[in-house]
């Protein structure tokens, strides 16, 4: 059977405000040259705000039958070790 995925930028921060902040930062840097467009690419999924919201985002995702998704950070290791610390377990 054939399942379904996505490629998403996850841009968390402790509020909302802080987080579409960056996230403009990101898309403003995407703007810049067109080879930085796919920095923003993600962002589409929606996945930019508190851990909390991030999570429930994700839970409907996966409600909705998506299998797999495909995370990317800025910086990626902060924002890994964010998702680790702070989503994962919201998630489980």
């Amino acid at each position: 059977s054939i399942g379904y995925g996505m490629s998403a930028h996850v841009v968390c921060a402790k509020t909302v405000e802080e987080a579409r902040a960056k996230a403009e930062a990101l898309e403003e840097h995407g703007r810049k040259a067109r080879y930085n467009r796919s920095s923003i690419s993600g962002l589409a999924a929606g996945l930019v705000g508190t851990p909390e919201l991030i999570a429930e985002r994700i839970a409907r995702y996966e409600e909705h039958g998506l299998g797999l998704m495909l995370f990317q950070f800025n910086p990626m290791e902060e924002g890994l070790e964010r998702f680790v610390t702070e989503i994962l377990p919201l998630l489980r």
